[in-house]
């Protein structure tokens, strides 16, 4: 069966294999025909935007059930001529991970 579900928070993705987690779903209580544009795809591919888990990643299997992201998070539509798993696998090396870290650095300007 399919559950209704929505990542609300970076946290409902597993820090280790990076797979949705199916414990403690949020479903909201909402009707969510309008939210149709937030409804994930086979291979569609999230990525935390903000904060302590900047560049954190995600891919969609159809295996995780009905399932819409929050704004705070990009989604990436691969395009067909591409393989996502190929693209989401390039999100797990340590070459992606610095280039998380060096381009996601704040700038500070001292103001005199």
């Amino acid at each position: 069966m399919m559950v209704k579900t929505n990542i609300s928070e970076v946290t409902d993705i597993d820090d280790d294999s990076r797979k949705f987690k199916q414990e403690d779903i949020t479903s909201p209580d909402t009707d969510l025909s309008s939210a149709e544009n937030y409804r994930l795809s086979e291979g569609d591919i999230l990525f935390a935007r903000t904060g302590a888990s900047v560049g954190k990643s995600y891919i969609y299997k159809a295996s995780d059930g009905l399932v819409y992201y929050a704004g705070f998070l990009i989604r990436a539509k691969i395009k067909k001529d591409y393989n996502p798993e190929f693209v989401f696998q390039i999100t797990l090396t340590n070459d992606y991970e610095k280039f998380i870290k060096i381009t996601s650095m704040r700038s500070w300007t001292t103001w005199s």
